[in-house]
């Protein structure tokens, strides 16, 4: 039976027609039958009541219901375009396999699948019915990514593209890729390579992180402005920038907002800073930074503040700080007391409260020390030191102490306290201007000692113009005082001393006075008169004469032996 159009069969029902029977199927066929035709008009029992549709399916579960029909595809829904009498597309339910739902595309391969829905998982595939992952897209793009394309059209750039490349470099095929711009113009900003290795501003990062940019880029060098540099970690205001060449901490003013150098911080919670760290590094190529505060070059071990295993440089400054010491290029300097001192010649190095506390090295064509000494003009010796504490109990202006320590049994090893050498050539008589150790004067004491070279000891005064020890001297001990004590020694005491003793007596007296006062005399007295060798007379009786005989050969003896032992001349 023919399908009619409505305002034919409009017709059949006009005022005062009888239609026919053939108009009645005419009609029935023209509608939709829900029994014969399939389809159901559902009236859920609800007030009011809600009406579904239903395609194949008695008691559809929403507005419409679609059963799909047993066919390839299981299709349940197909989609023409205007001109065409085939489907473009259809909505599939698919059952073997993978089962969920299906948006297909006809192609003139067949029957693509273009978007799909596994059931049970919900993971949804682009380009594969087989999703493993809750979104996956597949596609073969050669030398190209297959990807998602992010686009805000109110821009003016061509998006941003995410995908898995495709590259004839075997270490880049398969990369994980962020471009900007479009693909065949693109700009790879993010990669992630199969083996794992990420770069940033580079697609063949060389190692697990690889971070850079082009250093023909202005901008690629740190500087102190924003937007330099490779790397920045932390907000504007504070930062450290990296570039190839090193890393700057920075700073944003807040009124002008230009970035400024700032303090960076190492190890900010403690512990050491270690420089050339490395275990293949020889100690003296190490530097360190303890997290005691010390400082360490050529150590790790740094026993003081600052520690050098080697030489230390210094220059000059023009800040006055006590304390500070400095290099003018001709002379090293000192800063303490408002002024800066010579560590090496003319006044300094070292001031205890006063120029008469000082210690002053005076360089030159003569350079001498002197300790204690107020002017530096005044050092009258290679070393001159001047004691003048004030103490309330005893004082010693140079003390000595030898404490070393020897197993040594070489019979000529001596420990030596203190050791003068006079070796220096001269154009006198060295045997009487040689001295080794002289002591001008004692407050209190009239006297004075001198030891000269070659053992020779003087006690007494060096007379200008004399020769107290003699020509040739060696080992020999001259006294020279021509003043005698005027007090009596302890019991136990003797003193030695040379005095003149009065006009019977020569000029040079050795003199030994006892502890009892009593003064012995040594002095060599003048020779005796010629003796009387004319012989006894027979006057004498034979035992007077040879009384006299024998006291006289005695005489002449006692005479012979003072001779000999220098009493008499």
């Amino acid at each position: 039976m023919p399908i009619e159009p409505r305002d034919i069969l409009e017709t059949y029902f006009e005022t005062g027609d009888i239609p026919t029977a053939e108009q009645f199927k005419d009609l029935l066929d023209s509608y939709v039958h829900q029994t014969d035709d399939g389809v159901t008009i559902f009236r859920l029992p609800v007030v009011p009541p809600e009406i579904y549709f239903g395609i194949g399916i008695d008691k559809p579960q929403s507005r419409l219901g679609v059963k799909a029909i047993k066919d390839q595809n299981e299709s349940a829904v197909a989609l023409y375009e205007n001109n065409s009498n085939n489907a473009s597309w259809y909505v599939s339910l698919k059952k073997e396999g993978n089962a969920g739902l299906s948006f297909d595309e006809t192609t003139a391969i067949g029957t693509l699948s273009r978007l799909f829905i596994s059931k049970f998982k919900g993971a949804v595939g682009i380009g594969t019915t087989t999703p493993t992952q809750k979104l996956e897209i597949k596609d073969s793009t050669p030398g190209s990514i297959t990807g998602i394309k992010l686009i805000n059209t109110a821009t003016l750039s061509n998006g941003v593209f995410i995908g898995n490349k495709q590259n004839s470099d075997p270490i880049q095929d398969g990369a994980l890729s962020i471009y900007t711009n479009s693909v065949s113009t693109a700009t790879e900003r993010f990669t992630i390579l199969q083996n794992g290795k990420t770069g940033v501003g580079l697609p063949d990062p060389d190692v697990t992180f690889h971070t850079s940019t082009n250093i023909s880029d202005p901008s690629a060098d740190l500087a102190l402005i924003a937007g330099t540099g490779i790397m920045v970690v932390g907000p504007m205001t504070n930062n450290v920038g990296f570039d190839y060449r090193g890393f700057q901490a920075r700073q944003q003013d807040p009124v002008t907002l230009a970035q400024l150098a700032s303090t960076l911080n190492l190890n900010r919670l403690g512990g050491n800073v270690l420089i050339h760290g490395d275990v293949n590094n020889d100690v003296l190529q190490k530097i360190i930074f303890t997290s005691e505060g010390s400082f360490g070059v050529g150590t790790i071990t740094p026993s003081e503040k600052a520690e050098i295993a080697g030489a230390l440089k210094i220059g000059t400054t023009i800040t006055e700080n006590d304390g500070t010491i400095r290099f003018t290029g001709i002379d090293f300097e000192g800063f303490m007391n408002t002024e800066w001192v010579s560590l090496t010649k003319g006044m300094g190095p070292w001031k205890d409260g006063t120029p008469d506390g000082a210690i002053y090295y005076k360089d030159g064509t003569i350079s001498r020390v002197g300790i204690g000494i107020g002017d530096p003009d005044n050092i009258e010796a290679t070393l001159d030191i001047n004691d003048e504490e004030s103490v309330d109990t005893g004082n010693t202006a140079v003390a000595i102490h030898n404490h070393s320590q020897t197993t040594s049994s070489v019979i000529d090893d001596h420990r030596i306290g203190l050791q003068i050498l006079v070796d220096g050539p001269w154009g006198g008589t060295p045997e009487s201007k040689n001295i080794g150790l002289y002591i001008p004067d004692v407050t209190g004491h009239s006297q004075s000692i001198a030891i000269a070279a070659k053992g020779n000891v003087l006690i007494g005064e060096l007379i200008s113009g004399q020769n107290a020890l003699g020509t040739g001297a060696k080992n020999t001990l001259a006294i020279r005082s021509s003043t005698a004590p005027s007090t009596t020694p302890d019991a136990d005491t003797i003193q030695i001393f040379s005095a003149a003793g009065g006009p019977a007596l020569p000029a040079s007296v050795f003199n030994v006075k006892l502890g009892d006062g009593n003064v012995i005399k040594l002095y060599k007295g003048a020779a005796l008169p010629p003796k009387n060798t004319n012989p006894v007379t027979d006057t004498y009786t034979s035992v007077e004469a040879g009384v006299l005989r024998d006291t006289r050969d005695r005489l002449d003896a006692l005479e012979t032996f003072l001779q000999t032992l220098g009493f008499l001349a």
